[in-house]
């Protein structure tokens, strides 16, 4: 199975081997867990990715706020 990480790039890399896998794959089985894997791995990556564009229109928000008491 694959690691666990908060490391988006990790997940990413992660995601890509899974889509190999997948690719790779010839067991419906083997496939559906594999997917199963991805999916989940995709949403954590999407999770992360809200959260760092999040984390950016914050810093966004107080660079403003400290440019517009400045003037």
């Amino acid at each position: 199975m694959i690691e666990k990480t908060d490391n988006y790039e990790k997940k990413f890399e992660s995601l890509e081997i899974l889509v190999r896998k997948l690719e790779e794959s010839s067991n419906i089985e083997e496939s559906v867990k594999i997917f199963d894997e991805a999916i989940k791995l995709a949403k954590e990556c999407h999770t992360l990715l809200q959260k760092s564009s999040l984390r950016i229109k914050q810093i966004e928000d107080d660079w403003n706020n400290i440019i517009k008491n400045d003037e």
